[in-house]
């Protein structure tokens, strides 16, 4: 099936070549976003992987990715701050994990920042994704399965604002507040996610 899940995200430049930046795992990591060795991001499907624009992820400011698939033709794509990645293809079913962010048994994960996670069932376009990165969206739209913004500001329950109840607990400390000018979407709660432990479970759907 058709699928884009997209996130802002920050990371604090200590990641190598192959951690991963989120994942949805079935036996191993069957698809999901890792670093690479220039500083930028790829995409994969099981071991298939279509290598993203060379935008440097690693610099410390705020950058946002979207992995797409488009079950038609067993084609997927990493999407960086708007610019398309070379596409790779793969025939693909499905996998039967939750989407993480970080693994706790390969690669490290995210140290550093989150917001704005988004998981649709459908393939969005890179100008759609242009059009929506830096502002919120509807969470009763229906093809979005799973929305969390991180706003709560505070405590341990990050909440999916589709009401699928794809609620997760986060660690304590973990909301911080967005500093304005560096995170440009345009909403109210101005809080995101920090995590230094790089093997944290992020968004479960459990």
């Amino acid at each position: 099936a058709d699928f884009t899940i997209e996130t802002w995200f920050r990371a604090d430049g200590s990641h190598d070549d192959g951690d991963i930046l989120f994942s949805v795992p079935g036996g191993t990591h069957d698809y999901g976003v890792t670093f690479n060795a220039t500083g930028g991001l790829d995409g994969f499907v099981r071991t298939t992987t279509a290598a993203g624009p060379a935008v440097n992820v690693l610099d410390g400011e705020w950058h946002h990715v979207a992995l797409t698939f488009d079950s038609s033709v067993d084609s997927f794509n990493v999407i960086v701050d708007g610019q398309a990645g070379t596409a790779g293809s793969r025939t693909f079913s499905g996998a039967s994990g939750d989407l993480t962010f970080g693994s706790s048994t390969s690669g490290l994960g995210l140290v550093g920042d989150f917001d704005e996670v988004r998981v649709w069932n459908t393939l969005r376009s890179v100008e759609d994704i242009q059009m929506s990165r830096n502002t919120t969206v509807d969470p009763s739209g229906p093809l979005l399965t799973g929305y969390w913004r991180a706003d709560e500001g505070a405590g341990t329950v990050l909440t999916d604002l589709t009401g699928n109840g794809y609620d997760t607990t986060v660690p304590a400390g973990a909301f911080q507040t967005d500093e304005v000018s560096a995170l440009p979407v345009s909403h109210t709660g101005r809080t995101s996610l920090n995590f230094a432990d790089a093997s944290a479970s992020i968004v479960d759907f459990g």
